[in-house]
């Protein structure tokens, strides 16, 4: 019931999960890792890490940095991290990896990918917008006011400045 229960849990959320004990043998993964990684379920039925990380690391942007981080933290089984991921083809996975303890002693590592490509592409396109109304802001001949409902200034553009005398 304890093992259904913990199945039903990793297979219920958005993010992929894999499981690697000490000896970088895949104990558990779930369904949106083979999803997120595009991953033959011949190599994950190897149980083989090693096979895993050959397979994925072609899919990256800077394959070299995504395995020195994963082999610094298998040498460091007590650390814990988290960063992002790059893919050639614009995908974003924020990476999260924590030890897997048992009575208190490391037996392995459990790494969490979301995607978070969407989210990355608004933030993006959010700031593109800020500074676009920025620059339209600041470079505008004519004079321009942001105003409380009340009438009170929150900013002028410097041509209001010019003309009202009023500080931004």
């Amino acid at each position: 019931e304890s093992e259904a229960r913990l199945r039903v849990i990793l297979e219920s959320t958005a993010d992929g999960i894999l499981v690697v004990d000490k000896f970088g043998h895949i104990v558990s993964y779930n369904h949106q890792f083979t999803s997120m990684w595009r991953i033959p379920m011949g190599i994950l039925e190897s149980r083989r890490d090693d096979e895993a990380l050959k397979y994925v690391l072609a899919q990256l942007k800077n394959p070299q940095e995504f395995l020195a981080k994963v082999q610094n933290l298998y040498s460091n089984p007590e650390a814990e991290s988290s960063d992002i991921i790059e893919f050639k083809d614009g995908r974003l996975f924020e990476r999260f990896s924590k030890p897997q303890r048992i009575g208190g002693k490391s037996v392995g590592r459990v790494w969490s990918f979301r995607d978070v490509t969407d989210r990355k592409k608004a933030e993006t396109a959010r700031e593109r917008s800020e500074q676009q109304f920025r620059l339209l802001f600041e470079e505008s001949k004519d004079a321009v006011y942001i105003s409380t409902p009340q009438g009170q200034f929150v900013d002028i553009n410097p041509a209001g400045v010019a003309l009202f005398g009023y500080g931004s």
